[in-house]
């Protein structure tokens, strides 16, 4: 049996009114086994938040980056953010593996991947 798809027959187009009030704001929990078998939430960053940690990685601050970007996704169950920039060199002593597993569920929530992929490449 074929599942049939319902295409509208006529496109729907946001008014500008709708996409600044859209709750676009997306959240995943990640498994730290690292951290005893428990979970961080991360978010999605806005716009502004997601240009600046770019503008921070080409301005030299490269070599945090996987640092950086769980610090500015990291948020409790009310969605505010865990850590602050005085945390970061503090992020810095935790077990690298699970900084690496935010990391890589940070970069694709936020559609940040091929970006990176990008930047390493042409470095």
């Amino acid at each position: 049996m074929t599942e049939q798809v319902m295409v509208p027959s006529e496109k729907t187009f946001l008014t500008a009114s709708e996409i600044l009030e859209a709750q676009d704001a997306q959240s995943i929990d990640v498994l730290i086994p690292e951290w005893g078998d428990k979970y961080v939430r991360l978010r999605s960053l806005s716009a502004e938040e997601a240009l600046s940690f770019v503008a921070a990685i080409k301005d030299g601050k490269r070599d945090e980056s996987s640092i950086r970007i769980v610090a500015l996704t990291a948020v409790n169950e009310n969605n505010e953010r865990l850590f602050t920039e005085e945390h970061i060199q503090l992020l810095k002593t935790k077990n690298f593996r699970a900084i690496l597993r935010l990391q890589e569920a940070a970069m694709n929530l936020n559609g940040l991947t091929a970006w990176a992929a990008y930047i390493a490449k042409n470095a």
